[in-house]
């Protein structure tokens, strides 16, 4: 993990402003979705993609049933 040096203060209701350096260089923009993972005292962002349950793929997801899954899983279960 690379530390930026850049210190942000965290508003009244709970935002903090993702630099706009660090947003063009991870090309995050207005809208995409982030994941939010807590680790020990650790509060780690993640620009958020789709991927398959079984296989962790992010080619060709779909939801089904509530639970991300890519075509290639769904071929594999529709076979069992």
């Amino acid at each position: 993990m690379t530390a930026s040096g850049i210190v942000r203060k965290i508003d009244r209701v709970g935002r903090i402003v993702i630099p706009s350096e660090i947003r063009k260089t991870l090309s995050i923009s207005s809208g995409n979705s982030m994941e939010i993972i807590v680790n020990k005292d650790q509060i780690i962002l993640s620009k958020y993609a789709d991927s398959c349950l079984f296989c962790g793929s992010g080619k060709k997801v779909r939801t089904f049933q509530g639970k991300k899954i890519c075509e290639r899983c769904r071929k594999k279960l529709s076979m069992i």
